[in-house]
């Protein structure tokens, strides 16, 4: 087939690839091109390749990018442990990293295959249930990708805008000796930039039956973690029911919010606990 060369273009206005009924046309328009059917009677669709590479932001959008501009998540894993086949169909989230699998990165399940949906900062998604783990969230709230690295520091909204600015808030969550090993985050963040007035540790069961049980909680931001009570702040190991208050006022640095966590170290075979930290985040 040959072809010609130095055409820069034609003297009409509308130029058809083909010339079946079925063929399309792209035509000059005022405001741009338009891609219209054989007959010039009405537009036709454009199929194009997903924004992709170093000039992303200036191509064109697919159908499949304005829908995954908020994702509905349907379903959260643990990339260690999970297998596709479940969720045909469906988004998810990865909510602790393992495999090839990223915590904080969202996907859309089709059969056994996990396609990734592309991340940028200010995506927003909206769980349908509660989950835990490097990412937790809590069902229906709505979150927004706050950084385009992994894991995307994904912040709640409107629980967290400036209506909630100047209200004491508490999170709450529970704890055993089974948990340890496996440290247990609260499905709701504390934010970056708020202040932490009192975390107070309540041992109902002492740990025993083992070696040297300690307890370390924090806040775990994407990068840093903030102590609010150390490992020698606490002793889950004394008899009887113990309290463990830090009234300290504690600042949370910004961009380094995220959920409460307990870190359960040694050995036990029995032992459990409950654990409040209260805060704010603080009007100027």
């Amino acid at each position: 087939m040959a072809f010609w060369s130095k055409i820069t273009g034609i003297i009409g206005n509308i130029f058809t690839l083909g010339i079946g009924s079925s063929a399309h046309s792209l035509k000059d328009h005022t405001d741009g091109i338009a891609v219209r059917n054989n007959a010039d009677a009405a537009n036709a669709n454009i199929i194009i390749a997903r924004p992709q590479g170093a000039y992303q932001d200036i191509h064109g959008a697919t159908y499949l990018d304005v829908k995954q501009r908020i994702i509905g998540i349907e379903f959260a894993f643990d990339g260690d442990v999970y297998t596709p086949g479940g969720n045909n169909g469906r988004y998810g989230i990865c909510h602790t990293s393992g495999g090839t699998y990223t915590a904080g990165a969202l996907y859309y399940e089709v059969g056994a295959n996990m396609l990734p949906v592309p991340m940028y900062k200010m995506l927003l998604a909206s769980p349908e249930m509660t989950f835990s783990g490097t990412i937790s969230m809590v069902e229906d709230a709505i979150y927004m990708a706050e950084s385009a690295s992994a894991p995307y520091s994904w912040t709640l909204r409107g629980g967290g805008s400036a209506m909630g600015l100047g209200v004491v808030k508490t999170v709450a969550l529970s704890f055993s000796y089974t948990n340890i090993g496996t440290p247990v985050l609260s499905t709701s963040t504390i934010p970056g930039g708020a202040r932490v007035l009192r975390s107070s540790l309540r041992v109902g069961t002492p740990f025993s039956g083992g070696s040297n049980p300690t307890c370390a909680i924090e806040v775990h931001g994407a990068t840093v973690d903030t102590s609010l009570q150390a490992t020698a702040d606490n002793n889950v190991l004394m008899t009887g029911i113990n309290y463990f208050d830090n009234e300290e006022i504690i600042s949370i640095p910004a961009n380094e919010g995220g959920p409460v966590r307990v870190t359960l170290g040694g050995t036990a075979t029995a032992g459990s606990g409950e654990l409040e930290v209260v805060y704010v985040q603080p009007l100027n």
